[in-house]
């Protein structure tokens, strides 16, 4: 699902429905639309995903507005949950919110992690999966990578530009080591291609950014601010 508010009074929201859903729940939905109080609202389908469009004026009461369309589209849509059991990344479940993907928690560093395979509900190949599952598994391999990659773009952006508004005071150039451990895992995408990033809280050392690092089929990897 997605939801997108602006200054302008606008909310866009899309979940993913068969035809024959749709066609069977819409005038019910548009029926509960009608008493929140848009001042327009369109109702579509295509690429089997429901979409409402619609604007609002002052008047309308925001607060909870998202939860009370889901509501909504919950009770003229009943659908049921997708889920894949996996015995390496455990349960996912598929989501429509910000992307189209599988999610869950995967234990990484020994921690648990949002973990997120991008594809459509139906598109849950076992060569994603494997590519998942090689990311838990050989996460010792992916880490040494990852981390040098960090080290490599990160810790000279730090220390150059970012050491002086460090909230915990660094008096002399931060060590690569000290970097590294002041970093933890946030979550992980696997995209439909096989690439994909790591994210990570970086304990601030750059203000409300943190680090994500992309990575490619093929297995290079690119760090960045974020």
């Amino acid at each position: 699902m997605t939801d997108e508010e602006t200054d302008e009074g606008e909310l866009d929201l899309s979940f993913p429905l068969t035809r024959e859903e749709f066609d069977a729940g819409q005038d019910k939905f548009k029926s509960a639309l009608g008493t929140i109080g848009f001042s327009t609202f369109a109702v579509t389908f295509g690429g089997g995903k429901l979409r409402l469009e619609a604007r609002f004026t002052d008047d309308v009461d925001t607060e909870g507005l998202f939860d009370r369309v889901t509501e909504m589209v919950r009770e003229a849509f009943p659908w049921e949950e997708i889920t894949h059991d996996d015995p390496i990344l455990g349960q996912l479940t598929y989501v429509s919110d910000i992307w189209d993907a599988f999610e869950g928690l995967a234990e990484i560093d020994d921690e648990q992690v949002e973990f997120r395979i991008e594809c459509p509900s139906d598109g849950l190949t076992e060569e994603l999966l494997e590519r998942g599952r090689d990311l838990v598994q050989r996460w010792p391999e992916w880490k040494v990578a990852i981390s040098n990659e960090i080290v490599r773009e990160m810790v000279p952006l730090y220390n150059e530009h970012w050491r002086s508004g460090d909230p915990k005071p660094q008096p002399t150039p931060i060590t690569a080591q000290d970097f590294l451990n002041r970093l933890s895992i946030k979550s992980v995408m696997i995209h439909v291609d096989g690439s994909g990033y790591v994210r990570y809280d970086s304990e601030e050392m750059f203000s409300d950014h943190g680090i994500t690092v992309d990575f490619t089929r093929e297995g290079t990897f690119s760090a960045k601010m974020e």
